[in-house]
């Protein structure tokens, strides 16, 4: 398993594309069971991108431009359950609505057809889905992340209830830079407080990415259990399913 980052015209915002996902890669295999190998550089409209459970989009200073081929192969990985990150890195600010979007984001998703979007609310599976965070900052603190919008349990309306898009402004992909060594690349406004709570974010989105609503529906287990018990056929009554003694 492997996440991909798409290539642009700029080398060096390339590389650092690239840095940053060595950097959470390296998170998640000392933190966690996930193993991640190297980031693979992608084309749109040329690789196969359902390879890869995770795309980043870096956008370049002057925008990304998609020509119909491009913004087709993205809107069919979205379509048949890709996540993509699309990072601004200008800290300008995100609308949630897709007619209100900055300059760039405009540009980029115009062939995607874009679902209307939100800012993560505190009580997503995204703010628990390993850690328990109240953000998503990057080399930029105190900055949105804008995921589909969906019901107040944190799925969306349609798939398997998971968001796909997620768009930030934050530079997270420069937060999780590291050199050969594995020493951050870039200072972090934070300092690094800010830089592990960076991590901790990256940790969260590719759990949520992989495992979907896992953590939100462990709260409704025990319900789940009492609603099947009650329903078994032939049953005298209500039948504890958490008793060992059953099966």
């Amino acid at each position: 398993m492997r996440f991909a980052y798409v290539t642009t015209e700029d080398p060096l915002l390339n590389d650092v594309t690239r840095a940053g996902l060595v950097g959470l890669s390296r998170i998640l295999f000392t933190r966690t069971s996930i193993e991640p190998a190297e980031p693979h550089p992608v084309q749109l409209g040329l690789d196969e991108l359902e390879l890869y459970p995770l795309i980043y989009i870096a956008v370049p200073d002057a925008g990304l431009a998609l020509n119909g081929l491009e913004s087709d192969a993205l809107a069919s990985y979205l379509r048949n359950g890709g996540a993509v990150i699309i990072d601004t890195r200008d800290s300008d600010g995100i609308s949630a609505s897709t007619a209100n979007m900055t300059n760039k984001l405009t540009v980029l998703l115009s062939g995607i057809d874009a679902p209307p979007l939100r800012p993560v609310p505190q009580t997503h599976v995204l703010m628990r889905a390993f850690y328990l965070v109240d953000g998503f900052p990057g080399r930029y603190g105190a900055r949105p992340l804008w995921i589909e919008a969906g019901r107040t349990d944190g799925t969306v309306q349609s798939g398997d209830g998971v968001s796909g898009l997620f768009i930030t402004d934050a530079d997270l992909i420069s937060a999780w830079a590291v050199d050969q060594y594995g020493r951050p690349l870039y200072s972090v406004d934070g300092g690094d407080r800010d830089r592990e709570m960076s991590y901790r974010a990256g940790v969260n989105l590719v759990m949520y990415i992989l495992t979907g609503n896992y953590k939100a529906d462990q709260v409704h287990v025990p319900a789940l259990l009492e609603r099947l018990g009650a329903d078994l056929p032939g049953s005298d009554g209500p039948v504890d399913l958490r008793d060992g003694d059953r099966e």
